[in-house]
């Protein structure tokens, strides 16, 4: 959807929104979504803090779609789940306010639970759970050592807590 097409989309749905009883907050997150932080969005070019953290947080969650759908086939291929956000971040830091990057960043973590990763020591490891505010950092369990052999007693690693430790990719996804 491009320029009228989109306004009409959005003015379609403020207004359905608006009929069933919407809050007037998201109905002002509908009307400012596309409205950027540098005053580079559409259509009023408001500017920082003149759009409601709900605009600029349904904007990024817009923009990460977009993004998302057009290089989907990368970040599958990749091994690497937080690609998607890291392009984010790299084409829209001006573009949205430091706080709502941020809390793309803390929003969740990149790493499925399930999932098996090659750490930066040569390990491979099953992501266990998440860390909470550390999206790159979850709790691991060893699965085979930088040696390739499986270790003799269960072996778990918080990676908040190793920081030398890192994951490398994304061997397989979880689930």
């Amino acid at each position: 959807m491009e320029g009228s097409d989109e306004r009409n989309a959005l003015e379609k749905t403020a207004h359905i929104a608006r009929r069933l009883g919407a809050p007037d907050r998201m109905l002002r997150a509908l009307t400012e979504c596309k409205e950027r932080a540098d005053g580079s969005g559409t259509p009023n070019h408001l500017r920082g803090s003149q759009i409601s953290s709900e605009g600029q947080l349904l904007g990024l969650a817009c923009e990460f779609e977009r993004v998302y759908r057009e290089q989907w086939e990368h970040f599958e291929s990749s091994g690497e789940p937080f690609a998607p956000v890291m392009v984010m971040l790299k084409r829209n830091r001006d573009r949205f306010a430091p706080d709502v990057l941020k809390a793309l960043l803390l929003a969740g973590g990149f790493y499925q639970v399930g999932a098996i990763v090659e750490l930066n020591s040569g390990a491979l490891a099953r992501v266990v759970s998440q860390n909470r505010g550390a999206p790159l950092r979850p709790l691991v369990e060893i699965v085979l050592d930088r040696h390739g052999n499986h270790p003799e007693r269960r072996q778990m690693l918080d990676l908040r807590e190793h920081p030398a430790l890192s994951i490398v990719r994304t061997v397989t996804r979880g689930g």
